[in-house]
């Protein structure tokens, strides 16, 4: 970026962080319906707990968003977890009363959801739209053979066919976002993934990214406390992006 030799980029970034907290307009919540996953990924950072969103916190976070509705103009919700499919029955009874409430007080609502994507049928989709879910974002770690050694499903089994059959239909029913996280080792495969994302048609019916793993111990019970394999440093990470990005766009 080109900055005249003055500017204060410090100074920007408190006025436009100070800006962000005085506009009491919008409102959004991160909204886990799950602690557990149906996915044992080896450099998954949360502690797995299996615990599905009750009816009492239910009843709570509604009572949040009615606090805020007499101010806000619009409410954004992201459907998190552990994997928030395996609380879908708590996702779509919140989504109702969301849009509900949002109606009723002429407040826009829109929300998203992040999901290892094996649990994303056809049903499921349409689910989702109706309840005002515009994008979804699914992660593949490579071809098949990387894939399902990076996010097996909790019993072993493999992943990566039955999201791609997945993704067939999803695409027609949500704005995909395909995240792919890189350490040194999978980086190597993410051309042959694009090929296979190529070869099933979905190359121009959604996007795709690269994550950054990084190892960290926090002292929680995660899998990521014992992730072995070599993690890029924040520069090797920057060239590993640009490749990543050419490999894409071809």
């Amino acid at each position: 970026m080109v900055i005249p030799d003055n500017a204060d980029e410090l100074a920007f970034l408190e006025r436009r962080y100070a800006a962000g907290r005085r506009d009491l307009s919008r409102f959004a919540l991160t909204i886990v319906t799950s602690l557990g996953c149906n996915c044992d990924c080896p450099y998954c950072f949360e502690e797995k707990h299996p615990s599905i969103l009750d009816e009492e916190v239910q009843r709570l976070v509604l009572q949040v968003l009615d606090d805020q509705l007499t101010r806000i103009r619009s409410f954004s919700v992201t459907w998190y977890g552990g994997e928030p499919l395996i609380g879908k029955k708590a996702l779509l009874a919140l989504s109702d009363a969301f849009i509900d409430r949002c109606n009723a007080a002429e407040v826009a609502y829109s929300a998203q959801i992040i999901t290892n994507g094996y649990l994303l049928d056809e049903q499921t989709c349409a689910q989702l739209r109706d309840r005002q879910v515009k994008q979804a974002q699914v992660t593949l770690d490579g071809p098949p053979e990387t894939h399902n050694q990076m996010r097996p499903l909790a019993n072993g089994k493999e992943t990566f066919w039955t999201i791609i059959k997945n993704l067939h239909h999803a695409v027609k029913y949500l704005q995909i976002s395909i995240r792919v996280n890189l350490d040194m080792q999978n980086f190597a495969s993410v051309e042959p993934l694009f090929q296979i994302l190529a070869d099933e048609g979905l190359s121009r019916k959604l996007s795709i990214y690269p994550g950054h793993i990084v190892g960290v111990n926090t002292g929680a019970k995660s899998p990521s406390t014992t992730y072995r394999r070599r993690c890029f440093t924040n520069l090797g990470f920057a060239r590993a992006e640009l490749q990543f990005r050419e490999l894409a766009t071809k």
